[in-house]
């Protein structure tokens, strides 16, 4: 598999899973699991990813990662709601060589499909995701269903900030042009 670097802006709603990978020269990469199944992978490292793909919703790492952190009651691991298409579930899905290569991959939460068991060590579930592709985890089946749980709480706890009693939605980012940012105050009806 060759690295190519993926122009996120462009690509994000094919995205299925996102996470570290050993390249071609051994180095840390960031493999890609795109909708249809195929499997790209792009020479940056999964951290730097998350931070490019964090900017394309105008999105804080940090902030994220602190508001998922003070619902969940926990610090690590958290899932990042990114937009209401784009929640990034983590799950462990390699074991590292040394201390700094990464272990965490993240699926986004609404493309998984089915989850099975897997008796080939150290993998212990695999994720199916919809329109194809697959990963294995090195988590349990119990823990993955915790995390997907985990990720619509927090998908919905978000949903209710967006929302007033009325049922108009709070200001949209439309678009970003040149460092401006442009905001759309929608006022439409919740169903």
């Amino acid at each position: 598999m060759t690295e190519e670097k993926i122009y996120l802006r462009e690509r994000w709603r094919d995205i299925n899973y996102l996470g570290p990978a050993y390249g071609e020269q051994g180095g840390n990469s960031t493999l890609f699991i795109m909708s249809g199944g195929s499997r790209l992978l792009d020479p940056r490292r999964t951290r730097t990813i998350l931070s490019a793909l964090a900017r394309v919703f105008s999105r804080d790492l940090v902030s994220l990662r602190e508001e998922g952190g003070r619902f969940l009651r926990r610090k690590q691991e958290v899932p990042l709601v990114l937009s209401p298409d784009m929640i990034l579930v983590p799950i462990r899905t390699r074991c590292a060589r040394c201390r700094d290569d990464g272990t965490t991959g993240y699926l986004v939460l609404d493309k998984v499909s089915e989850l099975n068991e897997v008796k080939e060590a150290p993998y212990r579930s695999k994720i199916i995701f919809k329109g194809g592709g697959e990963i294995k985890s090195l988590y349990n089946l119990k823990t993955v269903r915790n995390r997907l749980n985990e990720s619509r709480e927090l998908k919905h706890e978000k949903e209710k900030l967006f929302w007033n009693e009325a049922g108009f939605n709070a200001p949209v980012l439309l678009r970003e042009q040149a460092g401006d940012l442009v905001w759309l105050l929608a006022f439409q009806k919740k169903n």
